[in-house]
């Protein structure tokens, strides 16, 4: 092999590497903090969950009936009305602890800048043996409408959640999660 063809080859070996090592180096992400949580509890602890829609005058609770080991969940009204599984599947779960897509402002002083002193969405939940109370505060939506701003009640941070956690809960409270009672049809025929 030839001086000039070694050459060459070491150019173009030195190129490759270099080209790779760039690839690499662009590729590795830098370790970014997660998005903290609003607020966390276990699934389990959640007892009564009561939500408001403050600007359209609607609410609807719910109860977590024990029995045993075992337990259910029903509209709180008089008398309590069994809840449609399919409908709320994952729903105490949504609730148990949403995590935030960032934090927007740790100690606001303008409600009114995120629509939370009229708020679109309130909601309190009643946790654990000891009753702790927690409450939501919901305001308007981000300009891009993909988030919405959300408050701990007696805090003072403001965090966005995705807007589709927001449509889930607004709905139960708009079309509550009733288990539809099927008339039973008698097959008896009379002669």
């Amino acid at each position: 092999m030839s001086f000039r063809n070694t050459l060459v080859m070491v150019i173009i070996l030195a190129l490759l590497g270099g080209f790779i090592f760039y690839l690499q180096t662009s590729q590795k992400k830098e370790p970014t903090e997660s998005p903290p949580d609003v607020w966390s509890y276990e699934e389990d602890d959640i007892n009564h969950i009561t939500m408001r829609l403050p600007r359209e005058k609607k609410a609807i609770a719910f109860a977590k009936v024990v029995k045993g080991n075992d337990y259910n969940w029903f509209i709180d009204s008089s008398p309590r009305k069994p809840i449609s599984l399919k409908r709320w599947g994952g729903i105490v779960l949504l609730l148990s602890g949403p995590q935030s897509r960032r934090v927007i402002a740790n100690q606001v002083t303008d409600m009114d800048l995120y629509g939370l002193n009229t708020p679109s969405l309130e909601i309190s939940l009643v946790i654990g043996k000891k009753k702790e109370n927690l409450t939501v505060i919901v305001g308007d939506r981000t300009p891009d409408d993909k988030a919405v701003y959300v408050i701990l009640k007696e805090h003072k941070t403001v965090y966005l959640l995705d807007h589709t956690w927001y449509e889930v809960m607004i709905r139960l409270v708009r079309e509550p999660p009733e288990e539809k009672v099927r008339p039973r049809i008698s097959l008896e025929t009379t002669a």
